[in-house]
């Protein structure tokens, strides 16, 4: 069991509204804290180009979401968090590193190279 998760899909496959979300993490008290972002504004780079011809290098990337789940000193499964928002295990990841880095990474304030969301 993970004590932090992210969970992130592309909006345009959300298998629940963000009203909805809200509604499944309140009923959740495993979840200790949370925060999400929807990023709409990242592009591409040519490494993501190099993994993936498709994704051509400076266009836009599918809006979608970053949701991180704190669980304290508890913990849940990726299994746990893909079911309760209704989709897979593989939209669901290990948070590496620390909480700070990942609330971080949700505006980019530590990947200066890209687009700098507002807190």
């Amino acid at each position: 069991m993970a004590r932090h998760l992210e969970y992130q899909q592309q909006l345009e496959h959300l298998k629940v509204s963000l009203d909805e979300m809200e509604e499944i993490i309140e009923k959740h008290r495993t979840i200790k804290e949370w925060a999400y972002i929807i990023h709409d504004k990242d592009v591409y780079t040519k490494k993501d180009e190099e993994k993936n011809p498709k994704h051509k290098e400076g266009t836009l990337k599918k809006p979608h979401i970053h949701l991180y789940l704190n669980f304290g000193q508890g913990g849940a499964t990726y299994k746990d968090v893909a079911r309760w928002f209704k989709d897979e295990e593989q939209y669901v990841g290990k948070v590496h590193g620390r909480k700070a880095d990942m609330l971080l990474y949700l505006t980019h304030r530590n990947a200066p190279e890209k687009y700098q969301y507002k807190d």
